[in-house]
């Protein structure tokens, strides 16, 4: 507001007055020497004369609005030449704007209207006339019989003469000419008049409906006298009241009686100078007003500049490039939560050559102060938050202020920021940090989550000071510090998966110095303990060099004790434990186990002096190839070696056998003879 009524603005605005005072002159003419000579005059004075002044005074406004008149200056002096142009600039002169001030030395149109209606009224002589004002009745006219005169009580009489060729329709005056007769305006609409009202009364009515414009009707029947303003009518006018009122309807600007002129005669020649033409200079001040308001707006823009903030000191992210809005913090302190990349909006207005420059990347600046730590922060759970003051006063472009022609402001308010002090911790990670979803793992696999591992092992973590002191000390009992990862369904022997901080973390102003971390998840197929098998233990002989009956050989008795055996397996047996299909595979496998597995001990390879043998299996030795074929259902996981385990457990893995014993021959018996000295 300082700017704009400063006296550089003012001075302005008054030599665009006079500018436009010469110009308003020159349209009052009505003759060629007038015109040329107005049009000299405005030329030499008006363009030439203030533009020597806006280039003295460095006025910017004048010499902008003087630049584009200066294109006219050849279609100026065209129109002094030509006098179909110069007819033109005489149909602008009588356009309604500038005609209700261009009313020096004009007759008094409302006396002569006046005086006319009452001699037609007298003789009962019916007429329709039309005062323009502010709505052109340019649509009325184009239709009519064009005139231009001035307006006199003789000539409206003979226009409205019954029988005479313009007797019908109406007359339209323009301010103090007659510009038009015979001219047909629009019915009323209006359904409450009285259906004996004439067809002049009601297109008077109906053009005053439409525009702002008053009509005066004399009944042809009774002589009454009706005016007409914006859809009223009001009848019956006294012929002695028809001057005061129609002049009160229409709105007069004439200069008083000639008592009055002579006052102004005896004025000082300055309140001459004022006072004269008033009306007009009046007019001319408004529209210098108005031509300077524009030119103003034309040079002043408005620029919605969108940057992003970062803190000083912190990387630049890609986005922000060039256009960042770096925020100066008090010692120590730290934006939380860290809004780093947040849009924000200035509103910059001022002169236009001034904001092309701010359009192009830079860095600016701009600095927080801290009035105290916020006693009702909004966030409960951090009350070390303190609320932040951002200064646009201080704010700066590339480390230069911004000249005092512009003014910046926020245009979508003013950023709500916090600041809070930070430190620093390293912490190890380990399986607690951090959230495994297993559900996609193949069902026969599970992760090992003694075996986890991260990389890097150790992390530092910055953020605001109370925080960093929970998660050092290990008693933070917020969410996982690491986003959660999903393991996949393959068969390997560990998941090696990309995490970072969570959100949750990142959002009360945890940064993380490293880009990356990893977890490596071990996997492992699922152990399953089938039921135990009893199964008879046969006795073999594997040396190729037993028959029976060889000589050493050893015998034994056939075993009483019968191999009890547990069936392990990883990897083969799906779902949870009793459902369909963990209990379908593991019958499977007991029954190709029970059906494949033969027990027995070799007897050759007891060693000498011992009676005891370490059971041997045969018959699974091929099981990936055998149980797909017996079992279809593990056709899949057992086409690789690398998937899968089957494994037999004996309750004893040793047997004790009893050895038969070779029979000895019975020792030779004496002979008895009998004693013949007995006999």
């Amino acid at each position: 507001m300082d700017a704009i009524l400063s006296p550089k603005v003012l001075l302005q605005i008054l030599i665009l007055t006079f500018g436009i005072y010469l110009l308003l002159s020159f349209l009052r003419t009505t003759r060629g020497s007038g015109l040329v000579s107005g049009v000299s005059l405005i030329l030499i004075v008006g363009v030439y004369g203030m533009g020597l002044v806006a280039q003295t005074y460095e006025l910017v406004e004048i010499e902008g609005i003087i630049a584009g008149l200066q294109a006219l200056v050849f279609v100026i002096i065209a129109i002094i030449f030509q006098p179909e142009l110069r007819r033109g600039i005489f149909i602008l002169s009588e356009s309604p704007l500038l005609t209700r001030f261009l009313r020096a030395h004009r007759k008094e149109v409302v006396a002569e209207v006046a005086a006319a209606v009452q001699t037609m009224a007298k003789k009962k002589q019916g007429a329709l006339i039309a005062f323009e004002r502010r709505t052109p009745l340019d649509a009325y006219i184009d239709g009519a019989v064009k005139l231009d005169s001035e307006v006199n009580r003789l000539l409206l009489d003979s226009i409205f003469q019954n029988g005479g060729t313009l007797h019908d329709g109406a007359v339209i005056i323009r301010g103090d000419r007659l510009v038009a007769a015979a001219s047909l305006f629009p019915l009323t609409e209006n359904v409450e008049i009285s259906k004996s009202t004439g067809t002049r009364h009601r297109a008077a009515l109906g053009l005053t409906e439409e525009t702002d414009a008053v009509t005066i009707t004399v009944s042809e029947e009774t002589g009454i006298i009706s005016i007409c303003k914006r859809g009223s009518i009001e009848r019956r006018i006294a012929q002695t009241d028809v001057e005061e009122i129609l002049r009160e309807k229409v709105g007069s600007d004439e200069v008083g009686g000639s008592g009055e002129e002579q006052n102004q005669e005896r004025a000082p020649w300055f309140l001459r100078a004022i006072s004269g033409n008033l009306g007009q200079k009046m007019a001319a001040l408004l529209l210098a007003s108005l031509v300077f308001y524009g030119a103003y707006q034309s040079n002043t823009g408005n620029l919605n500049l969108d940057l992003y903030l970062i803190q000083v000191g912190t990387p630049i992210p890609t986005q922000a490039q060039g256009k960042a809005l770096a925020v100066v913090l008090p010692q120590g302190h730290r934006l939380s939560p860290n809004p780093i990349g947040e849009k924000v909006t200035l509103s910059i207005s001022g002169p236009r050559e001034k904001l092309s420059p701010l359009q192009e990347l830079g860095l600016w600046q701009i600095e927080a102060h801290s009035p105290g730590t916020a006693e009702d922060s909004p966030d409960e759970t951090f009350p070390g938050r303190t609320a932040l003051l951002l200064d646009l006063a201080g704010l700066t472009r590339n480390g230069v202020e911004l000249e005092r022609e512009i003014d910046v402001s926020w245009a979508e308010g003013k950023p709500a920021l916090m600041s809070e002090m930070f430190s620093s911790v390293t912490l190890q990670l380990d399986p607690s940090m951090i959230e495994i979803d297993d559900a996609a793992l193949d069902e026969r696999y599970e992760m090992d989550p003694t075996r986890i591992v991260f990389h890097p092992s150790h992390v530092p973590l910055t953020g605001p000071q109370t925080i960093i002191a929970q998660l050092g000390q290990g008693t933070s009992d917020e969410s996982p510090l690491l986003s959660g990862v999903q393991l996949g369904a393959g068969h390997e022997s560990s998941q090696r998966l990309a995490t970072n901080l969570r959100t949750a973390w990142t959002d009360v102003g945890i940064t993380l110095s490293v880009n990356r971390i990893e977890v490596e998840v071990p996997v492992r197929p699922v152990e399953v303990e089938c039921r135990a098998l009893d199964l008879v233990i046969g006795l073999q002989h594997l040396d190729p060099s037993y028959s029976p009956g060889t000589v050493g050989a050893r015998e034994f008795e056939a075993p009483s004790k019968r191999a009890q055996v547990s069936i392990f397996t990883r990897g083969l047996v799906r779902g949870d434990r009793d459902s369909d299909d963990w209990v379908a595979d593991r019958s499977a496998i007991v029954g190709f186990v029970k059906n494949r597995l033969r027990v027995f001990v070799d007897v050759d390879a007891i060693p000498p002096g011992s009676d005891r043998s370490q059971i041997q299996t045969l018959g699974l030795d091929d099981w990936r190839v055998l149980l797909p074929l017996e079992a279809g259902r593990f056709a899949q996981v057992c086409k690789s070696a690398e998937l899968g385990d089957l494994r037999i457990v004996f309750d004893e893995p040793e047997i004790q056998l009893v050895e038969i014993q070779e029979a000895q021959p019975a020792p030779p018996t004496p002979d008895k003879t009998p004693n013949s000295g007995e006999e």
